[in-house]
């Protein structure tokens, strides 16, 4: 092993600390602030123990809530679907999102709609077939659409 490589190997931090001060010329320091650092050494190891720490009091506990948390959502995985409808079809989609929203105690939104109307329309021509009342007003309309008059009105043609 070279002396390089063997300097190279000695730890620097244990060298400073372990071994004697240099003996410096007269009133100049062997690095800069050493005087400053000795002293600052010599504070810290004749300071008094600190006092043990006070244990955090714990927090208060909080009072129950008065409506329940909500269940947890399913996790049921969705696909975006995008469908043209008629305008009066669409007003017609956020009167009833507004007046359910308003009797509802949580959120209600247009794409539950939809899928709970797709569900009852589905059902019902999957139960009755081409009986059902998705294939009648589809036939009613002749498949280009629904009808903007709601349920139950006479279609004037």
């Amino acid at each position: 092993m070279g002396t390089d490589a063997k300097a190279a190997t000695v730890d620097i931090l244990e060298a400073l600390l372990c071994a004697p001060p240099p003996k410096a010329p007269s009133d100049t320091e062997a690095f800069p602030h050493q005087r400053a650092l000795a002293r600052l050494v010599r504070r810290l190891a004749d300071a008094p123990p600190s006092p043990p720490r006070r244990e955090a009091r714990p927090a208060r506990p909080q009072p129950p809530a008065a409506v329940p948390p909500a269940p947890a959502k399913r996790t049921t995985a969705k696909r975006k679907a995008t469908h043209y409808v008629a305008p009066a079809t669409a007003l017609r989609l956020d009167q009833a999102k507004a007046a359910l929203s308003a009797s509802a105690a949580s959120r209600v939104t247009k794409s539950a709609i939809v899928e709970a109307a797709l569900t009852l329309a589905l059902d019902g021509r999957e139960a009755g077939g081409p009986a059902s009342p998705l294939a009648r007003c589809l036939a009613r309309s002749g498949q280009g659409g629904l009808a903007a008059t709601p349920p139950g009105a006479e279609d004037p043609s």
